[in-house]
């Protein structure tokens, strides 16, 4: 992965989360911190053309290939741009693509999971950043479909689901960026609380 932008003093967070977690609600509370601060906000996936393809998708290939594409479009015109005047961080980025993504090889003997996670990996693009720290927020997976539930008549996932999420969350931090993330239990603190135990976390980090 691709280092050298560090160089320049700045550095890549990444907010990562299954849905209901409270990820989203971090990242606002996190804006507002920021104000006035060298940081810089953004979001995957990022371009319009790119969701718009995602919708109509209808393999796990095509939405890893999207996903891709989307990425390396975002680290060139955005993330390498911001990351020479600003700490830069992303409400999700590779691990959650990679993580919701190794939902859909779900059934597959663990050979063939195996395989796909290599596959996954191969995929992305060359000038991958690795984060300084990313910091995943997770709940009960009975909270997580309450929150859903409560913004939408169609929850996208069930409650084992997301206790899968969760759980593939964990296994795929440990193997992709051992010691460079944090858990967030959104269930366990308040708001304010947790955002600013994130933001304090980052800007020492920051420093």
């Amino acid at each position: 992965m691709d280092n050298s932008i560090y160089l320049h003093n700045y550095d890549l967070y990444s907010i990562e989360g299954p849905d209901g977690a409270g990820k989203s609600t971090l990242v606002k509370c996190l804006i507002e911190l920021a104000e006035g601060e060298p940081y810089v906000f953004t979001r995957e996936p990022c371009y319009p053309q790119y969701t718009k393809l995602l919708k109509k998708s209808s393999t796990p290939i095509e939405r890893a290939l999207i996903f891709s594409a989307d990425r390396y479009k975002h680290l060139v015109e955005f993330i390498k741009v911001e990351l020479k005047r600003a700490h830069v961080v992303t409400d999700r980025y590779y691990l959650s693509s990679i993580v919701y993504q190794m939902m859909e090889a779900v059934g597959l003997s663990s050979e063939e999971q195996e395989l796909f996670f290599q596959w996954l990996l191969s995929i992305q693009p060359p000038n991958l950043i690795r984060p300084k720290h990313t910091y995943i927020v997770l709940a009960s997976p009975g909270e997580m479909y309450d929150r859903i539930s409560r913004r939408t008549e169609l929850p996208t996932h069930t409650i084992d689901q997301l206790e899968l999420l969760s759980e593939y969350y964990q296994i795929a931090a440990d193997r992709l960026i051992p010691g460079r993330y944090t858990y967030v239990y959104s269930d366990q603190m308040g708001v304010h609380e947790m955002a600013s135990m994130v933001w304090d976390d980052m800007k020492s980090k920051s420093m």
